[in-house]
């Protein structure tokens, strides 16, 4: 696995261990200005009002997978620290 070191605007502090995906902007280039005929502006406000919600959509699913992902987790801790060869070695050190 190779590592990397990456400069940025962080979101949050810590280190992160994971896949990474790395979009190259370059390839898109600028997106080119339209001039939308009068009959055309309510179809795109709609298209734009979609979209909107496909996203809050997506967001929210993403965040019921995390409440689930969390307690998942949560569980399994719980179930690991109360099994005995786990605790043994924090009891000696005691």
């Amino acid at each position: 696995m190779a590592l990397a070191k990456l400069s940025g605007i962080p979101i949050s502090a810590g280190i992160a261990i994971g896949k990474a995906f790395f979009l190259n902007r370059s390839q898109f280039g600028p997106v080119p200005r339209q001039i939308l005929a009068d009959d055309q502006v309510e179809d795109e406000a709609q298209r734009l009002r979609d979209a909107f919600a496909d996203a809050k959509a997506e967001l929210k699913a993403i965040r019921e997978d995390l409440v689930e992902l969390r307690r998942l987790a949560e569980s399994f801790l719980e179930e690991l620290f109360e099994d005995a060869p786990v605790r043994a070695p924090l009891q000696r050190a005691k």
